[in-house]
């Protein structure tokens, strides 16, 4: 009877040992995910912030990008000019060579 007993007391404590193994591992995993809940919320935070200083800075850029459009169409137009100017130079000196 006492090797019966022993081997189900054996059977019981490999149970509450694996039981308890189960139990380590469940709680680190759960670690794992809350040290993970707190990255995201604070992914979402940052997120929010670049998000209202894109929003904030959005007309200033957009005024600044038409501003430089039109610099550009007017240096556009005067290297142009600049252009023909150079050909009437040049038709002017080749008459008078």
């Amino acid at each position: 009877m006492s090797g019966t007993l022993l081997i189900v007391s054996s059977c019981i404590l490999g149970a509450f040992n694996s039981t308890k193994e189960s139990e380590r591992r469940s709680r680190a995993a759960q670690r794992k995910v809350d040290d993970a809940g707190g990255l995201v919320r604070d992914s979402e935070s940052i997120r929010q912030q670049v998000d209202d200083l894109l929003s904030a800075q959005q007309s200033d850029f957009d005024r600044q990008y038409r501003e430089n459009e039109g610099a550009l169409r007017d240096l556009n137009d005067e290297v142009q000019r600049l252009d023909d100017d150079i050909i009437d130079l040049n038709e002017a000196v080749g008459d008078i060579v």
